[in-house]
């Protein structure tokens, strides 16, 4: 998140009998880098903070 950047490398499905559960992305094309707006990235940053147990790289 430091660089602004968000990169799709997995996506979480809903699977019958499994639950929850993380796959590759359905086409080459899903994998893919996102810019985050500068206008909203310390409003992201906060979120991911107050929100998630993991430490923001």
């Amino acid at each position: 998140m430091e660089t602004g950047v968000v990169r799709i490398k997995r996506q979480l499905i809903q699977a019958t009998g499994q639950g929850l559960v993380f796959t590759e992305p359905k086409s080459e094309a899903d994998k893919r880098t996102v810019a985050i707006p500068g206008l909203i990235l310390d409003d992201i940053r906060d979120h991911l903070k107050d929100f998630t147990s993991t430490p923001l790289r």
